[in-house]
């Protein structure tokens, strides 16, 4: 390392960017330049070809090289297992649509030296349903730039934290239209003895309205009306209710403990999980 180099300084003068804001970054890396993003996805430049690597623990990795999407814009459409990495190989030419399906469909993120930030100006916010963010110059607003570009990538990782568990779009009659989905069931309560985001997000939301904004993408909403009190009243079905009488009596909560919640923005569904068996499998 150079003889002034203060780790310190390197970590406070780092910015978190939405992974698409970060595309112009990526189209330049050079010959073995890498990135990676906040999942852990790594970029490296080799010659005409981008070499993506994840962890193969299907929690960790299995979102990316299982996503139909993105295995169509990979060469050979596969990821290829390595020890314990995926890896694929993308042309050049379709990192554009592989950088938009990350950001639609995993609201990825990347941390980059604030320096860079003057290199951001080029990207192009390619969503219809976001309002365009104008990035100002960096000698007339330094500081309004940072906080705009954080601001939205806070967003964006806080609907990584959100983890539906086993809730599919199977679970919606129709698209755009007012769903009651119980999101604390008996699968999800299963799934979140090993799966704290699971926990999290189910033992938080419980019983709400949600509406399925597309199919195929899996993208949700959580209607904002009286199902989002996050209060510690009884009821709400036999798991919920359980859970309330032990949270109850071991903090000493009461009907009047509680607050009204809002959540905004889009949130991913998880994709169905359709377990294989080998021919002649008996159980």
């Amino acid at each position: 390392m150079p003889e002034n180099w203060n780790p310190t300084e390197q970590v406070q003068d780092k910015v978190v960017v939405p992974i698409l804001k970060a595309l112009p970054l990526i189209k330049s890396l050079t010959q073995n330049g890498h990135i990676v993003t906040n999942n852990g996805l790594s970029f490296f430049r080799t010659r005409e070809y981008f070499k993506l690597i994840v962890a193969a623990s299907r929690s960790k990795g299995g979102g990316i090289y299982l996503d139909k999407q993105i295995l169509e814009l990979v060469d050979k459409n596969n990821f290829e297992k390595l020890s314990d990495k995926m890896v694929a190989m993308l042309p050049e030419e379709n990192i554009d649509q592989l950088v938009e399906l990350l950001q639609v469909n995993h609201s990825l993120s990347v941390t980059i030296q604030s320096y860079h930030l003057k290199d951001l100006k080029s990207a192009t916010n390619r969503f219809s349903n976001r309002k365009k963010i104008e990035l100002p110059t960096m000698e007339e607003k330094p500081d309004t730039l940072i906080l705009e570009l954080e601001a939205e990538a806070l967003i964006l990782e806080l609907q990584l934290k959100l983890n539906f568990g086993n809730i599919s779009a199977s679970n919606f009659p129709a698209t755009n239209k007012l769903t009651p989905i119980n999101t604390l069931n008996v699968e999800n309560f299963a799934i979140a003895a090993g799966n704290e985001s699971v926990r999290a997000t189910v033992y938080a939301l419980g019983r709400v309205d949600m509406i399925l904004t597309n199919r195929e993408a899996r993208t949700v909403q959580i209607v904002n009306n009286d199902a989002t009190d996050y209060d510690w009243n009884r009821g709400g079905g036999p798991i919920r209710d359980n859970l309330i009488k032990m949270e109850r009596g071991r903090a000493g909560l009461n009907d009047t403990h509680g607050f009204k919640t809002f959540y905004y923005g889009i949130g991913t569904l998880n994709t169905p999980f359709t377990p294989r068996f080998e021919r002649g499998a008996k159980f």
